[in-house]
């Protein structure tokens, strides 16, 4: 079991000449798998839409379309945040999966986490 606490922001980033249509379900599954199989709490956010006055904005938001996935350790969680980082970084590498073509996973520093908190409900998002 995890004893420390974490949160990691996820960014999937559909670039502008791919439909995130294609890619959007998969990814969706697959991360809702992963939460439910290493007791992660998962809330999400289809097609966000960053400040751009914010610490943290993805490079182009106005060319792209996002989605943003915040996970949350509980007590009961199997990974670390490096680990959890590592699973999802070995799942969606490109260079693994070259179907990926046109999507980037993107994680947020600890910082930028600061600034886009775990939503506890639906009236938390943007």
């Amino acid at each position: 079991m995890n004893t420390k606490n974490w949160q990691v922001n996820v960014v999937v980033t559909y670039w502008s000449n791919v439909p995130n249509t294609i890619y959007r379900k998969h990814i969706h599954n697959t991360l809702v798998a992963l939460s439910f199989l290493y007791k992660v709490d998962l809330r999400l956010s289809f097609d966000y839409k960053f400040d751009p006055t914010n610490y943290y904005v993805p490079p182009r938001i106005d060319e792209h379309s996002f989605d943003l996935f915040y996970f949350r350790s509980q007590s009961q969680s199997k990974l670390s945040a490096r680990e959890f980082r590592k699973l999802l970084r070995d799942i969606f590498d490109k260079a693994l999966n070259p179907l990926l073509g046109g999507v980037e996973l993107d994680y947020m520093t600890a910082k930028a986490t600061e600034y886009y908190p775990f939503p506890l409900n639906e009236d938390d998002f943007s």
